[in-house]
Order: C-alpha cells, then structure tokens, then sequence
C-alpha cells in the first residue's frame, strides 16, 4: 500500500523502506506528547510518528531526523500536506552527528533493532530495520544530552531484549518510567514500548497490552486506543 490514510492526514510510504505498521501505530499512540513544548523523532521515516504527536498537541515544536533520503522525500511530501507543516521542521542526516543546539520535552523513536540477522541487498531496508551505528548505548549516550530534564523519551524494543535495552539506558542515566508490554496475542509478549526519564522510580509503571484476542481479531483495547487516528473502524 503506497498511501495510508488516517482521520486528518495521509502518509505516502512509496520511497520509504519501512511502512506503516502496528508498531507505529501503538507508539504514536501511547506518546505522551499533550502539554510539551519541543519534541524530537529519531529516524522519522515516513514522518508517521510526527504527524500523529502534531494532531495530539498543536503547540508543539518538531525536530525529526532521517538518514535516507528515500524516506526524506516520503517525510517531506506527507509533513507538507497535512494540517500542521508548520509544527515539523525535517532534518536529513546522522543522528549521531548532528549539533543540536536545545533541549527536548519528549524524544521518540522507532529504531532499528534487528542484530546479527540476515540483511537486505537494500540500502534503505538496512538502515531502517538493521541494527548499525546506532546501537542502543549510543542511542541512549546521545539522547541523555537532549533531553530536558522533567522530559521523556519513548520508542518500541523486542520483548526478548528489553533487559538489554533497560540497563544500557540506566547506564547512561535514563531510568525507567513506564512499559507497556505489547502481546501480539493474549500471553504472548512480542515487544515492549519504553518510557524513560532522568528521574529515578523504584517501581516503574508495567501493564500488559493485547493487540489482538484468541479470535486473531484487534482487541477492543487496541481499537480504543488508535481510534482517534483511524478514519474506519477496524
């Protein structure tokens, strides 16, 4: 599908490597971006996960960030014709190398996660799903130096290697606030979306989230959830 559409804008995804998919859609959803005044997406692709922040907080300033500039064509035409070009302002270029000169409220990402799997002869494909420079150390090294000090950062990590992702934030002193395990099934833990801040908590806030029921159907709360973004029920 090379445009996906929701209540207020569409998302062209012809160039992008990585569409619009549940993932998104959940971390969108669940990024607390209401009442934040300055707000950075890490590997933006589509421009999916801005576009949906801009919808929830119309005072609120965008900085997103893409390597590939396949997607950046894809990010810039969507940004463009939406309802809020004038909320995101898009940046080509490394993460890790760019010079920002401001803190943020709330930093969200959906990063590549994939290690020592086997790559696409895409360029594109690998950067958006591949694990690279932008190794999950790295990735918290650099956001602890954005982020505001009461601000937040989210963004979407395998089930399995949550631990991992866990201790390599807390190593650079991002602790814990919230995570949502997402169940691709009932009891079936696939992914987890993190909220860290700079704020130690002893007991983090955990909840389980079903994206669907024992019928394979989405769950009611999957649907409640994302109907404010959906333009049809599921």
């Amino acid at each position: 599908m090379s445009i996906f559409h929701f209540k207020y804008f569409s998302i062209q995804q012809t160039n992008a490597a990585l569409k619009v998919g549940t993932d998104a859609m959940l971390l969108g959803s669940f990024v607390q971006a209401e009442g934040k005044k300055k707000a950075l997406d890490i590997g933006t692709g589509t421009g999916v996960l801005s576009l949906m922040q801009a919808q929830k907080n119309n005072e609120l300033n965008i900085t997103a960030i893409e390597i590939d500039s396949a997607a950046c064509q894809d990010a810039q035409f969507n940004f463009s014709q939406s309802p809020f070009p004038n909320q995101i302002k898009l940046i080509e270029g490394d993460f890790l190398k760019i010079d920002f000169q401001e803190k943020f409220d709330v930093i969200y990402s959906n990063p590549p996660y994939y290690q020592n799997a086997l790559k696409s002869e895409n360029t594109s494909t690998n950067l958006a799903k591949h694990v690279g420079e932008l190794s999950p150390n790295l990735l918290c090294e650099k956001v602890a130096t954005l982020l505001a000090i009461k601000g937040q950062l989210w963004l979407i990590w395998p089930f399995d290697k949550r631990e991992n992702f866990i201790q390599s934030a807390a190593d650079n002193g991002l602790f814990l606030e919230q995570e949502i395990q997402l169940e691709g099934k009932p009891e079936q833990p696939v992914r987890s979306i993190f909220c860290f801040s700079k704020n130690k908590i002893e007991k983090p806030q955990k909840r389980n989230f079903a994206i669907r029921n024992s019928n394979n159907q989405y769950s009611i709360e999957y649907i409640e959830l994302t109907e404010q973004y959906h333009d049809r029920k599921l």
